[in-house]
């Protein structure tokens, strides 16, 4: 469970798995009694990897999963039964993550997903989920961005691909779209 992509457009996943359990963290707790949170080391787009046969995905196999493991944390750890899963959360820019929380949504009730996929007609949840950035990380380039400018230098403040398939992106398009040049929004890369 404790592996991800280190690279590509799921390289978050990996990335954040990398620096919490790397040690070198100032926001890893050493014990679970400083903790804020507790993150649950899964990564979707592993399990989806090593687990998927194409071309059929029924749509239970990762909630069963997921729902598994985080039965067996709660047997065998206090912290989610305290709090009834509420300070533990999942980061995943995988597009099925979003499903893990619809075979039992009383056990993720209180639990948080940290998602690229911010649909909210897909299970996220503003209150209490988090918005994280999807980025492509190059292969060998797991790290902090390389940043050329300073970020008051910076000529482009936001800058947002995706098709316009859900409430956000709809409400994007229409306040963002062509209508700011230090805020880019499109429905498909340029190719300059």
């Amino acid at each position: 469970m404790h592996d991800a992509p280190a690279n590509n457009i799921y390289g978050i996943e990996g990335q954040f798995m990398d620096e919490v359990e790397s040690g070198k963290s100032q926001f890893a707790a050493g014990h679970p009694e400083e903790a804020n949170v507790f993150y649950i080391p899964m990564s979707i787009a592993r399990i989806v990897h090593f687990m998927y046969e194409p071309p059929h995905y029924e749509g239970q196999w990762i909630p069963q999963l997921v729902t598994h493991y985080i039965q067996y944390l709660a047997h065998n750890y206090p912290y989610w039964n305290i709090s009834n899963g509420a300070g533990h959360f999942l980061l995943s820019c995988h597009d099925w993550a979003p499903d893990v929380s619809s075979l039992k949504p009383d056990l993720y009730k209180h639990f948080i997903q940290a998602l690229c996929n911010t649909n909210t007609s897909e299970r996220f949840q503003p209150i209490r989920d988090i918005s994280i950035p999807e980025i492509n990380i190059p292969p060998g380039k797991l790290g902090p961005p390389h940043l050329d400018q300073p970020p008051n230098k910076r000529p482009i403040l936001a800058f947002f691909v995706d098709d316009a398939h859900g409430y956000v992106q709809s409400v994007l398009f229409n306040y963002w779209k062509e209508k700011d040049a230090e805020i880019q929004v499109f429905e498909r890369l340029p190719r300059n």
